[in-house]
């Protein structure tokens, strides 16, 4: 968690005293810091991921297996896993949907480009992730995806906050509840996902990112500001 600390205090510097504005107008350009949206985002998106693990569990039960007998490691470790990688993602959120987002900007109003341009550079640190060797060209579409995906909904809501919660949620589920084997996040978790289907990740983070989209500024429409 090292490196989520010092980019975090990395990014602080640079927006706080390089570009003298204010740490918070990396996350929203109001006032205060919305924790709603952040915990909508969490919530939406982990029930979402859940749903999608139950069809692929319909589709091929043999590829997910109870791990009965990690039940005291994985109590242990969850406290750790509900701390860190909020503080991981949240990082992460901070450095390509903030920092690099707002500098590309800079460059171009156009929303699709800055959602590509976003996507792609959040592909680039996680190419070396084992998910990446066992999933191939589509492995590194689902990366582009989801950066894409994340970066749209933060330039439509205006603020971080939405993403943060979503990414956090990600991360948490792939760390605590279904955890693939071919994964940089080696933890002890409910449940292994013996294989990746690169294919099905595919269509199912794209439509799962789709129905966030669209009932979220459906039911909540004051969040689409843009």
């Amino acid at each position: 968690m090292c490196p989520a600390i010092c980019g975090i205090i990395g990014v602080f510097i640079s927006v706080r005293y390089v570009h003298q504005r204010p740490f918070s107008t990396l996350i929203t350009p109001f006032k205060n810091i919305n924790v709603k949206p952040i915990l909508y985002g969490f919530g939406f998106f982990l029930l979402l991921l859940i749903l999608s693990d139950v069809l692929l569990y319909g589709l091929n039960s043999s590829n997910i297996q109870f791990n009965g007998n990690n039940i005291s490691q994985f109590l242990y470790f969850l406290p750790f896993i509900l701390v860190l990688i909020p503080l991981q993602t949240t990082s992460e959120e901070l450095t390509y949907r903030g920092y690099w987002m707002q500098g590309t900007g800079l460059l171009t109003r156009n929303f699709l480009v800055l959602a590509l341009i976003n996507g792609i550079l959040f592909l680039l640190p996680h190419i070396v992730n084992p998910e990446i060797s066992a999933g191939g060209i589509l492995a590194m579409v689902y990366y582009v995806v989801v950066g894409f995906s994340l970066a749209f909904i933060t330039l439509k809501s205006g603020t971080l906050e939405l993403a943060i919660g979503m990414h956090a949620a990600n991360n948490i589920y792939e760390s605590a509840i279904i955890h693939p084997q071919a994964s940089i996040l080696q933890t002890p978790s409910l449940f292994t996902q013996a294989a990746i289907d690169p294919a099905y990740e595919l269509i199912s983070i794209a439509v799962i990112m789709m129905i966030f989209y669209l009932v979220t500024f459906r039911v909540k429409p004051e969040w689409k500001r843009c």
